[in-house]
């Protein structure tokens, strides 16, 4: 019985083996850089919450960071994303400025919404971001 188990997982392994083979390291490269920083931000971000300082609401994206990753590097220049209210690793897999971020979060007008949007509602037009 748990062979069966190890040999759909082996199966598994060598797809995923065989479609990163496919793919460039540069969009690799890329994809992990967009997941590490999200991370990171995020990560940075919990700790900060629990300071209250950050008045508005938030949901963090831990652990979904390679979705928003994978849609940033697969849309072209004329795409648009909308997001959900876990919008952090949306907004900064789309290069959203890090600086706007994080003024909006702390409700300042240097946020990305002019500081009236909070976490769950990231804005930047220029970037194509709209949730």
């Amino acid at each position: 019985m748990w062979h069966t188990k190890v040999d759909k997982v082996l199966i598994n392994v060598s797809y995923i083996i065989i479609f990163l083979q496919m793919i460039s390291k540069k969009i690799i490269q890329k994809g992990f850089l967009k997941i590490l920083k999200t991370r990171l931000v995020e990560e940075f971000l919990s700790k900060e919450y629990s300071k209250n300082e950050i008045r508005c609401p938030m949901h963090l994206s831990i652990g979904q960071e390679a979705i928003s990753a994978g849609v940033a590097l697969n849309l072209k220049n004329n795409d648009q994303a909308v997001s959900n209210h876990r919008c952090h690793s949306h907004y900064l897999s789309l290069d959203g400025s890090l600086f706007a971020m994080f003024g909006e979060l702390y409700g300042k007008l240097s946020g990305s919404n002019g500081g009236r949007g909070g976490s769950m509602n990231l804005l930047d037009i220029d970037k194509k971001h709209i949730l």
